[in-house]
């Protein structure tokens, strides 16, 4: 029985590799995600926490505390307004990776699906042939009695 050669190898061995490549892309950028979420989320319980805080201690401080009181929450508001726009830029990141991701999974699908197919007429050859060697092997057993 000969060797099943698929001609195009080498190329689904680029494909996987490629694919490969564009997963590890695609997990550094969500895990790049998910971590300026968490700074966003963190500084949002931060300001959360202040203004609960400065609710409950508007009796007794001065106007000098809630001026820097307001000052801080102003610099927090500013640093949330500055990680949002960094989570939605790794948001983009992480659907341009995916889309990548996506489209290599695509392609590296249609050389399987090829090779397969290649694997099945190789197949369907090979018993063509063995039903080829039983039919001569019978022909020759009944030419010989």
């Amino acid at each position: 029985m000969n060797k099943f050669n698929f001609k195009f190898q080498k190329i689904l061995e680029y494909k996987e590799s490629i694919e490969d490549l564009n997963r590890s892309m695609y997990n550094k950028e969500l895990n790049l995600f998910n971590d300026e979420k968490i700074k966003l989320e963190a500084l949002v319980h931060t300001r959360e926490t202040l203004n609960k805080q400065r609710e409950v201690s508007v009796n007794l401080t001065t106007i000098k505390d809630l001026k820097l009181y307001s000052s801080y929450l102003e610099d927090i508001s500013d640093r949330i307004d500055k990680q949002n726009i960094e989570v939605k830029a790794k948001e983009r990141n992480v659907k341009i990776a995916k889309e990548k991701l996506i489209e290599a999974v695509k392609e590296k699908k249609t050389f399987e699906k090829l090779k397969e197919k290649h694997y099945n007429e190789f197949l369907y050859y090979e018993k063509k042939e063995e039903e080829k060697l039983i039919d001569q092997l019978v022909s020759f057993k009944g030419g010989t009695k």
